[in-house]
């Protein structure tokens, strides 16, 4: 007779308050020829650098995700189809972390937005900074879970645990962070991703900012705190019983 088994599936749940901040900045001209659009990336570069170094941002803090220079082309001034090379545009992405700080992160935003020459493309999201902690206590509340439903079932059927032959975990990725803003753009509007309806307002209704809104506005109003990350995964235990 086979070796019999009980298969259970744990669910491990876990409530998390973020708290860092992460602020993605990307910068983009287009100038008539390479040189000039390589050295307007590295200007625009040391003109951020100053302005965050007002905030104690300091130059190996602001991290360079992507880097890029593109031909750019009109398809109207084109002949026979092909296309007119009409310049070059450089697109230069960084970021940028701190522990959460709501009056620096308006101050910075600001700042990029309103007293700038830069015309930056911002974003932001709130993080927890030890994933490796919350991921193990994931985990350990999984097991947990799987264990009492276990022996529910075995008690109820008269049989008993034994040992545990296996654990299944998929080790997937798992996201400990929340984003309430899509993009600021340098037209001074502003565009909320769907999770803006996850923070606690503070008194302050967000309803009209549900897809366009001035950053001056949004600013203003920022003094949002982001409700925690609330995060789910399996853990699926098997045991030989008796």
């Amino acid at each position: 007779m086979s070796e019999r088994r009980i298969r259970v599936t744990g669910k491990g749940h876990i409530s998390v308050k973020p708290d860092m901040t992460r602020i993605k900045i990307t910068l983009s001209d287009v100038k008539p020829d390479y040189n000039k659009a390589l050295t307007a990336s590295a200007d625009d570069t040391d003109k951020l650098k100053e302005l965050l170094a007002k905030y104690d941002i300091a130059e190996d803090e602001i991290k360079t995700l992507s880097f890029n220079i593109d031909g750019e082309y009109d398809r109207s001034l084109s002949t026979l189809g092909k296309r007119k090379l009409t310049g070059y545009k450089y697109k230069h992405v960084l970021k940028i972390e701190f522990p959460s700080d709501n009056e620096k992160l308006a101050d910075i935003i600001r700042t990029l937005s309103n007293k700038s020459s830069l015309n930056p493309e911002i974003s932001f999201t709130f993080f927890v900074k030890d994933t490796a902690t919350q991921i193990n206590e994931l985990i350990k509340r999984g097991v947990d879970d799987a264990r009492t439903k276990a022996e529910v079932l075995a008690n109820s059927s008269g049989v008993s645990l034994n040992e545990i032959e296996s654990i299944e975990y998929s080790w997937g990725n798992i996201s400990f962070e929340v984003n309430p803003v899509r993009h600021f753009f340098s037209d001074n509007s502003i565009f909320f991703s769907d999770d803006y309806d996850s923070f606690e307002d503070d008194g302050v209704d967000f309803s009209p900012f549900t897809r366009k809104k001035s950053v001056p506005d949004f600013v203003r109003a920022l003094n949002i705190v982001p409700d925690n990350i609330e995060v789910t995964d399996d853990v699926t235990v098997i045991w030989s019983i008796l």
